[in-house]
């Protein structure tokens, strides 16, 4: 899954993730409900690879064997950061978080490690098996079958139409969270 904080900046990423060869979908508030209930059954049965998002799902809706999170945008509060990286790492399996972050998100960041919420430089190296789970046998024939889909990257040019990234002067804390179950690095080399 990976959270932006514009509408528009959903569907040009998705449309371009698409274009390099990666099967994509996004969903925000500005879709019809008939539209979002689409996305989220492709998600779920395995019909997209991911997921480009704004806040509408960072609460309260399951989606299984999310194991990373990507956060383009940092969000504007704690708790809502919560709630995004809390989307993955469920149910007792281990999953990842990586922020996108630029000198204007310290204040965040800085925000974040006064609440004792831990953030992590990216290692050079992490063990894929780490961030693995046991599949069920429906989980392991439906996986299979997608796994037969080869996917060729196409070579595209960045177009420059993504919204600069704009941010609130202020930082929300949120009220006292439960520790985190996840951690918040990526192997350089996951998607390679």
């Amino acid at each position: 899954m990976v959270f932006v904080n514009h509408l528009s900046r959903s569907s040009e990423l998705s449309s371009w993730l698409n274009e390099m060869g990666w099967k994509s979908g996004h969903i925000h508030a500005g879709l019809s409900q008939q539209k979002r209930l689409e996305v989220m059954d492709q998600m779920r049965h395995f019909g997209l690879r991911v997921l480009v998002c704004s806040d509408l799902i960072a609460r309260g809706i399951d989606i299984d064997r999310v194991n990373l999170v990507i956060n383009v945008d940092l969000p504007w509060e704690i708790e809502t950061y919560l709630h995004r990286v809390g989307r993955t790492g469920r149910y007792g399996t281990s999953g990842i978080a990586v922020n996108l972050i630029g000198p204007e998100d310290e204040p965040f960041l800085t925000a974040l490690r006064d609440k004792d919420i831990p953030i992590h430089l990216l290692p050079d190296k992490v063990s894929y098996n780490e961030y693995m789970k046991e599949l069920t046998e429906e989980e392991e024939r439906t996986l299979k079958e997608h796994q037969s889909i080869t996917i060729e990257p196409k070579p595209v040019k960045l177009k420059k139409t993504l919204e600069p990234k704009k941010k609130k002067s202020r930082v929300t804390l949120a009220p006292q969270s439960n520790p985190l179950r996840f951690k918040t690095f990526i192997p350089p080399d996951l998607f390679f």
